[in-house]
């Protein structure tokens, strides 16, 4: 007799456990929790186990259930998507993590420098149909007071109507040497840049000087700094 009463409270642990798992330990019926503090009461050792097994349940559903369905039906989809276009899933796993990296990268802030003030079309045609979302915009007037924070990558954008003289691009890798990359943007296909990278080699440097180009130099950039 007592072994079915040890039975018939494991059979009632096993059935909060299944309930458990479809809904938080909040919403089981109180008269339940009830019931079953009162048969556990009578055995010290299975009121113990009640209670370790009611935490073990309480963190399995919040987090490795949670987890569990998560991992799987991101699995379920990949798999999904690799039959459906043909591809093994090793090379959906690595387009999806490609993807969510650039994502990434273009969070990281970029500060414009130009010659005029304010902000540029050209620039933010770029920015705004390819993602980008965490920039400023400075004029080459404000480089003497000038102070990055969290910039990741500084665009000189020189554009053809409000040029950058030379002397004011050199005087911005003169001030920001390390700890951010460079990508010039404009016209100009005679800047000496190699000349650059040897005088200042601490500093990536990229050169742009088309728009639709724009996008890949500033992620490729981005990627290494």
């Amino acid at each position: 007799m007592k072994y079915l009463r040890i039975l018939w409270i494991l059979g009632l642990l096993l059935g909060v456990a299944s309930g458990v798992w479809g809904q938080s330990m909040d919403t089981i019926p109180k008269e339940h929790i009830l019931t079953l503090n009162r048969i556990a009461g009578e055995y010290d050792f299975w009121k113990m186990v009640f209670s370790i097994t009611a935490v073990i349940l309480a963190i399995w559903n919040f987090v490795g259930l949670k987890f569990f369905v998560k991992m799987k039906a991101e699995e379920w989809v990949l798999s999904k998507i690799a039959k459906e276009a043909d591809l093994k899933v090793e090379h959906v796993k690595s387009a999806v993590h490609e993807f969510a990296r650039i994502a990434h990268l273009k969070k990281k802030k970029i500060t414009v420098i130009s010659e005029n003030i304010g902000q540029q079309n050209n620039v933010k045609k770029v920015f705004d149909g390819c993602g980008f979302s965490s920039f400023e915009w400075k004029s080459i007037a404000d480089l003497p007071g000038l102070v990055l924070q969290n910039t990741d990558l500084i665009l000189l954008n020189d554009q053809p109507d409000h040029p950058l003289i030379r002397v004011d691009i050199e005087s911005v890798f003169e001030k920001f040497k390390t700890n951010v990359a460079y990508q010039y943007f404009g016209p100009k296909n005679d800047l000496p840049i190699g000349e650059y990278r040897k005088k200042h080699p601490n500093i990536n440097l990229g050169l742009c000087n088309s728009a639709d180009r724009l996008e890949t130099g500033l992620i490729s950039l981005l990627k290494i700094i």
